[in-house]
């Protein structure tokens, strides 16, 4: 009966720490979305001030997000993003429209596959 209900505990435990990993890798999805589709609209309209300001919340957002992030997702994707962010803030502070778009696309990219790749959505279970 011990067993069991240890058992019984670490199951509980266990599913606990995935529905928390899977709500907060989609909040912060969401909340990185909304984020990069202000950047994204600043900088086609080469407000880069606006754009900088953006990529700094974004920036924070992400420190603080990383760990969980760092729980499941591969090293290199990690890398990726750390690189990317760095990239679009320079080329940011240049004001190098097209450079930027392109590397804030890809890192876009990257950041909405987090909560995909990390939730828990019908359509992977099925």
């Amino acid at each position: 009966m011990k067993k069991f209900i240890i058992a019984l505990l670490i199951f509980f435990v266990l599913t606990a720490f995935i529905v928390t990993h899977s709500f907060v890798m989609y909040r912060f999805g969401e909340d990185s979305k909304k984020i990069c589709e202000k950047i994204e609209k600043n900088a086609r309209k080469e407000n880069w001030e606006e754009a900088k300001s953006g990529l700094k919340k974004l920036d924070k957002l992400w420190e603080k997000r990383r760990f969980w992030a760092s729980l499941t997702i591969r090293t290199n994707v990690i890398e990726e993003i750390d690189t990317s962010l760095a990239q679009s803030k320079a080329y940011a502070e240049i004001k190098q429209k097209p450079d930027f778009l392109g590397e804030f696309i890809m890192l876009k990219l990257l950041l909405e596959h987090i909560p995909h790749q990390e939730g828990l959505h019908i359509e992977e279970i099925l």
